[in-house]
């Protein structure tokens, strides 16, 4: 999972970025990163939002059901640590629909708005409120 582990420490001088990793019995499946900063700012300025980004399961653990796990767990994740945060944002490609399924599954909604920035095209803004 070399990009994944290299975004890791993005967040060791950054009091914006909190990198999480995903552990199934002490084994590394893969991170998440809560970011409050970056290009995330460029379309939500509410200080109170924070960014769920650098989503990753290595293929070698997908379909086990740690991604599903993992979404279910990122509300209650937030309000122990960041608990002035009451929204979660994400932008997810509109083509990969394995992952909207299950952010949508996991309580985020579509906003109706989209992202254009992406490098590979378009993406859905979704929220999960806290």
């Amino acid at each position: 999972m070399p990009a994944a582990v290299d975004s890791l420490t993005l967040g060791d001088d950054d009091p914006d970025w909190i990198s999480v990793a995903i552990a199934v019995d002490g084994l590394p499946v893969g991170m998440f990163a809560l970011d409050r900063g970056g290009y995330f700012r460029q379309f939500d300025d509410d200080p109170l939002d924070v960014l769920f980004r650098a989503f990753y399961i290595a293929p070698e653990h997908q379909r086990n059901g740690y991604a599903t796990a993992a979404v279910s767990a990122v509300r209650a994740f937030v309000q122990q640590r960041l608990p002035d945060v009451r929204r979660v944002v994400l932008t997810v490609q509109h083509r990969n629909t394995a992952a909207i399924a299950t952010y949508l599954k996991c309580g985020f909604v579509k906003t109706g708005e989209d992202y254009l920035g992406g490098l590979k095209g378009p993406q859905h803004v979704m929220v999960l409120e806290v």
